[in-house]
């Protein structure tokens, strides 16, 4: 859908991008793990440094690619989906959030 979308729009110098998250450690997920789940307050540290990349997504990560994605140094992509992801396909054979401590 975001290719086609992009190519519906493109003349008109519209881009599109779509862009698929993995975990966040946002103020959200945080409240959420911490009061709904039960985790203890540092729980994205010891999630965290079971990925590949040795920490979770933060907000500013996610700025970042946004502030990227529309500037002029972006100017020639659209249509793209980015895999922003901290566990890309291939790095763990089990999920690492959910070894054994």
């Amino acid at each position: 859908m975001t290719r086609s979308v992009a190519n519906a729009v493109k003349r008109d110098g519209i881009r599109v991008f779509a862009i698929s998250l993995g975990w966040v450690n946002s103020a959200g997920e945080h409240a959420l793990q911490t009061g709904f789940h039960g985790q203890p307050p540092d729980w994205a540290n010891l999630v965290g440094s079971r990925m590949p990349a040795g920490r979770l997504i933060l907000p500013e990560d996610v700025a970042g690619l946004i502030a990227y994605l529309v500037s002029p140094s972006a100017q020639m992509i659209t249509g793209a989906v980015i895999d922003y992801e901290q566990m890309p396909v291939g790095t763990f054979d089990a999920h690492p959030a959910l070894a054994p401590d």
